[in-house]
């Protein structure tokens, strides 16, 4: 083997280049109404709750780890999660993605977030950037109890908001 002394100045910053790039991990983070198996939020059969979402604790603005939620995190719903009625920012951002590395709330096949009536959204995006709400292929936001001939006639509920500035 060749020692670096011996390697051109080329190739010495071929390997500086190599060694520099990572190679950036998709993370996947699975929740639920509640932690279900093991809890760890690896897949839909071991989701944690969906209070976890929501706890700032839990978001990291670096590279994510393990079940935090970052940039490049992909957050699976997982079945029906069912919010009280009246809720607003049943689902709130704490955090944002970067270029190249949004942060995802993707609708797993049959999710849904529902409540009688929303008093704002359901899912509160604020003012973070690099985001993605991705419905899948059959997710649903609902107000199963509001409108004409229904238990609540209320207004103002909204799937998604996200905050823009002027």
């Amino acid at each position: 083997m060749r020692s670096l002394s011996k390697l051109s100045p080329g190739a010495i910053w071929v390997l500086v280049f190599a060694g520099a790039c990572g190679v950036a991990k998709a993370n996947d983070v699975y929740i639920a109404q509640n932690a279900a198996g093991s809890g760890n939020g690896s897949n839909c059969a071991n989701a944690l709750p969906v209070t976890y979402f929501n706890t700032s604790g839990n978001w990291t603005s670096g590279a994510p780890s393990g079940a935090q939620i970052g940039p490049g995190t992909t957050v699976h719903l997982c079945g029906t999660i069912t919010a009280p009625a009246g809720a607003s920012g049943y689902l709130m951002f704490q955090g944002a993605g970067t270029p190249g590395n949004p942060i995802t709330l993707l609708f797993e096949p049959g999710a849904s977030l529902s409540a009688p009536f929303w008093s704002g959204p359901a899912v509160n995006i604020g003012s973070n950037s690099y985001v993605t709400v991705d419905g899948g292929a059959n997710g649903t936001i609902a107000a199963t109890a509001n409108g004409t001939g229904l238990a609540n006639r209320q207004n103002y509920g909204e799937g998604v908001a996200a905050a823009h500035s002027a």
